[in-house]
């Protein structure tokens, strides 16, 4: 008892530590999907902010919906608007606001590992401290990732499942389909953000299919009727599906501007057909098909990963994967009365073979993308920490198990939240302050020049400098140029300082020309 309220205060001080550390903030700049994929286009929408709008937003072929980036840093954005003078908006409100945003959303994740250990009559206290600790949770699920809107998703589909696996009434009710529905409604919005979200549900999906099956068969069984209440509970599933699919639909054609022209667009579709072409993917990177088991499990895990590679032995060296195949076929046997069963052990076999399928047929399934970084399988944290929870129990390595997944995290924290291209934030920080001082001071036009060399592509919106800031050139008589040389050469950058000293490009019609071309 006295061990299980120190991991609750461990958990409690981190997710303290979780919202301070967003609001310092962190200058790690993890990769630039983080602002490109979600702020950019937000704040270029919302403000009206000079950005940078990525090959994956051309209204000819998107391949991203607008949904995750507005719901969650558009809201922040808006409560931004509404409630801040556009002048006093710095490069620290336009990162910290959706951060914030992004973590009170993270705490739904923390919600589920309560709710199913509940449901596993398990101590909650453990994984909670596990999850509440890992640089995962403090650095990737606070950042505006669609990996972590994907990670909230599996989440919330994982307790729905669970939560209907643990009703043992034949006779459902309405709080059953509204939980269908709810289950459809997640898997669709999931692949609307991430297509690869397929590989999360399919396993919690197959997992709900074959309980609702042996749980009707096991109180009549007729071919017919069991046909008759399948379809019945996955017309719920589908209908919340197409209802969300409809919906995102029009949202996504409404955007792009498809229905003013007379037609609709599908981003999901688009993304699937840009990655099936592997040249495509060449262009981002393409890696061997183990690396997500080989490398970014245990770089994200550490520990936890270690954990996951003895289960995974012991289990097929005893044979043990054909356990949960008898699970799954197998019926229940134990009657509370007439309509009712209880099988605690049925129930918790069932749902640990989940936890554990889920992490496994997830990677599998991923490792089929030639194109792999360690984010994509941020998700399997949930049924991670809840599974190494479990195999620690009475363990007599569990000290040297915290103490090693302790020193692992803090590691994390500091490569991924601090140090990783740690110098760009803080760099449009002071460029954004020294901006908008010499916007207010310089009485005669002004073309200020900024060059990165070396870094990843700035996101130009913390800069928070308007469109209007150029193209009304009459009334505040400055512009800028941003220039992202990411890995040339030298020489490259070289030629373009003498350029800018030779003052070849003072023209700002030239200098407009040039930052539409490289930015």
């Amino acid at each position: 008892m006295a061990a299980s309220k120190l991991l609750l205060y461990i958990w409690l001080t981190a997710v303290v530590f979780r919202f301070l550390w967003v609001l310092l903030p962190q200058t790690g700049y993890i990769y630039p999907d983080e602002f490109f994929q979600a702020t950019e286009i937000t704040a270029g929408d919302i403000f009206g902010y000079r950005h940078t709008r990525t090959w994956e937003w051309n209204e000819g072929f998107p391949v991203r919906s607008p949904v995750f980036p507005y719901v969650f840093t558009g809201v922040p954005f808006y409560v931004l608007k509404l409630s801040f003078v556009a002048s006093t908006i710095t490069s620290r409100i336009l990162i910290v606001a959706p951060r914030l945003f992004m973590t009170f959303s993270s705490l739904m994740i923390d919600v589920a590992v309560y709710k199913i250990c509940h449901h596993l009559r398990m101590d909650p206290a453990p994984p909670l401290c596990f999850f509440g600790s890992s640089f995962v949770t403090l650095v990737f699920y606070t950042r505006t990732f669609s990996n972590t809107a994907e990670s909230i998703l599996f989440a919330l589909l994982l307790l729905l499942v669970i939560s209907s696996m643990s009703n043992g009434n034949i006779t459902r009710s309405k709080t059953d389909y509204l939980r269908y529905f709810l289950m459809g409604t997640l898997v669709t919005l999931g692949i609307w953000i991430r297509p690869t979200f397929v590989a999360f549900a399919c396993v919690p999906l197959l997992w709900w299919f074959v309980d609702i099956f042996n749980l009707k068969w096991t109180f009549e069984k007729k071919v017919v009727a069991l046909i008759r209440h399948m379809l019945a509970q996955c017309a719920f599933v589908g209908l919340g599906g197409v209802v969300a699919m409809i919906i995102l639909t029009l949202v996504d054609s409404y955007y792009y501007g498809y229905l003013h022209r007379g037609g609709i667009v599908l981003t999901p579709l688009n993304f699937i057909l840009y990655n099936l072409d592997t040249s495509s993917l060449r262009e981002h990177g393409l890696h061997p098909r183990f690396m997500h088991f080989a490398v970014n499990l245990p770089l994200l895990f550490g520990p936890m990963a270690l954990g996951l590679y003895t289960v995974i032995a012991y289990l097929l060296i005893r044979r043990k994967f054909t356990d949960y195949a008898k699970v799954l076929l197998s019926t229940r046997k134990l009657y509370k009365d007439k309509d009712i069963l209880i099988d605690d052990d049925y129930k918790a076999q069932f749902i640990w073979s989940l936890l554990l399928c889920s992490i496994v047929a997830s990677m599998a399934l991923l490792s089929f993308i030639p194109h792999q970084e360690p984010r994509f399988i941020s998700p399997v944290l949930l049924p991670l920490v809840i599974l190494f929870a479990r195999c620690l129990k009475g363990s007599s390595v569990t000290p040297l198990a915290l103490l090693s997944w302790l020193i692992w995290n803090i590691l994390g924290c500091t490569v991924f939240g601090l140090m990783h291209q740690g110098g760009v934030y803080p760099c449009l920080a002071y460029l954004q302050h020294y901006l908008h001082n010499a916007e207010s001071l310089q009485t005669s036009g002004t073309v200020y020049h900024v060059t990165f060399h070396r870094t990843y592509m700035p996101p130009q919106h913390l800069l928070a400098w308007t469109l209007m800031s150029h193209e009304r050139e009459g009334n505040l008589h400055h512009s800028l140029a941003l220039y992202d040389f990411k890995g040339s050469s030298k020489d490259a950058l070289k030629v373009h300082v003498e350029k800018l000293i030779s003052g070849q490009f003072e023209s700002h019609d030239r200098e407009s020309e040039r930052t539409s071309s490289t930015i």
